[in-house]
């Protein structure tokens, strides 16, 4: 079984989905924890209600030690509305999903995807 650990700042929409999916045969998968940086959070208490631990963590110098700690096969960001640093990504390569909407830092919001399309190559 794959361990996944989600990263996510909001209302959690997303992170409940996932929660929601693990009970279907198809996801092999197991949420071992949320990271969130805020600490009002409403997606905390999903986590807390899907029993899946939870870590606030604004440090990502922190958040890189708990990534190496819980040693997951993938990352998802779901909602993480912070940019992660460079040495996070190249210490989680292959292994970091963005399911959010916006492709921050260049296309923010809703309509991320149109407006990348809308830029071009």
């Amino acid at each position: 079984m794959k361990k996944i650990v989600v990263l996510a700042s909001g209302r959690g929409s997303n992170f409940e989905v996932l929660v929601q999916s693990r009970t279907h045969k198809f996801f092999a998968a197991d949420i071992v924890a949320l990271i969130t940086n805020k600490i009002d959070a409403p997606v905390i208490k999903i986590a807390q209600e899907a029993r899946t631990p939870v870590f606030i963590i604004n440090d990502n110098q922190k958040i890189f030690e708990k990534l190496r700690e819980l040693s997951p096969d993938l990352i998802i960001l779901a909602g993480y509305m912070r940019i992660l640093p460079l040495f996070i990504v190249q210490a989680f390569k292959n292994k970091i999903i963005n399911i959010h909407r916006s492709l921050l830092p260049s296309f923010p919001g809703i309509d991320a995807q149109q407006q990348a399309l809308d830029r071009g190559p």
